[in-house]
């Protein structure tokens, strides 16, 4: 007998909670932000990092503020996490050099607030912390300068995978080596976390492409194999977020490291989305979600978790077990957790 949409949605609800949102009224349009500090705040050694800084920048003591109240919220025992606020953030960011793009009230976009943010707490003192993202790029005339999210056009991605057929890491390293873009100087180390920047021609991709893009997407990297290393020695990497588009409004899907669940925020709803990467790429092209920034973590312990899914919850699971009884009945419905229509 076939199951019903509804169904999956009910068994995605029970692997909801665990997590803090982050408040989203009505008109403040926070979500491009909520986004970026979900990923930082999940960044354990950056989150340390910017906790013991000392100042009294305003970008850094509303990002104190923020963090402290998720530690605090997704630490409280015996009730569900409440959901924060990033007014204090919205506002401080908003009164920058760079608030002409991040005005109250408006839609921004989150790579730029991302940017912007590390930019912002590297000129105030809080070294330590952006060190974890930050890394040297040199241009053709043999100058370098600081980068914190290392770009790629995804229809240049899919073109040289499909045409030189090599894999994920190897179609970035050819993509990102031209001299607009710069190559990584090799006398340095890769930084504690990569942070890929895909970028879209569209909004509204093909489903086509989208899709490719998805499957392309490695769970781990090599990052020598990227942007280069001393000696050429490797530099393994895990994914440990995304932030996600998808019609005018942003999400973030977000590995965490006590459960080792990946986690979907979407402004106060927080949802487990499963616990391997196959789950995240089904929940992705289900939803339609466009990858924005992908987070990578330098690590040489071995990698946790990424296996085949498991039997249970997950989405991956949820969708067999559809298929083996008959197919989803209701496909033209959004499933839980999915991105709403505006910010």
């Amino acid at each position: 007998q076939p199951v019903s949409l509804a169904s999956v949605m009910r068994e995605q609800e029970r692997g909801k909670g665990g997590a803090a949102g982050i408040l989203n009224p009505r008109g403040e349009f926070n979500c491009f932000l909520s986004v970026v500090v979900q990923a930082l705040w999940h960044v354990r050694d950056f989150r340390d990092a910017v906790m013991a800084s000392e100042g009294d920048d305003t970008i850094l003591c509303a990002l104190q503020e923020t963090f402290a109240g998720l530690t605090a919220a997704n630490g409280a025992a015996g009730a569900p996490p409440q959901p924060v606020s990033v007014e204090s953030l919205r506002v401080a960011l908003s009164a920058t050099d760079a608030g002409a793009r991040f005005r109250l009230g408006d839609m921004a976009d989150a790579a730029e607030a991302f940017e912007a943010l590390l930019e912002r707490l590297r000129d105030c003192g809080a070294g330590r912390a952006v060190g974890q993202f930050e890394y040297d790029m040199h241009d053709s005339v043999g100058g370098s300068y600081p980068q914190f999210v290392l770009y790629a056009n995804v229809d240049d991605i899919i073109t040289t995978a499909n045409l030189q057929r090599v894999p994920f890491e190897s179609a970035l390293r050819l993509v990102t080596s031209d001299s607009a873009v710069g190559n990584r100087k090799t006398g340095q180390s890769p930084p504690s976390v990569l942070t890929l920047g895909l970028v879209w021609a569209s909004s509204r991709p093909p489903k086509e492409q989208l899709s490719h893009m998805l499957d392309l997407i490695d769970e781990r990297l090599d990052l020598a194999k990227v942007i280069g290393a001393p000696d050429g020695a490797s530099a393994p990497a895990q994914l440990v977020g995304l932030v996600c588009y998808q019609a005018s409004h942003y999400c973030a899907i977000v590995r965490d490291e006590e459960s080792g669940t990946w986690r979907q925020f979407d402004d106060t709803a927080v949802t487990v989305v499963g616990e391997s990467w196959l789950d995240v790429r089904f929940k992705c092209h289900s939803s339609r979600y466009q990858p924005a920034l992908a987070l990578y973590q330098n690590t040489r312990e071995p990698a946790f978790g990424g296996g085949a899914a498991e039997a249970g919850g997950t989405w991956a699971n949820m969708a067999t077990r559809c298929a083996a009884r008959g197919g989803i009945t209701e496909p033209s419905r959004t499933p839980s957790g999915g991105v709403a229509a505006a910010a």
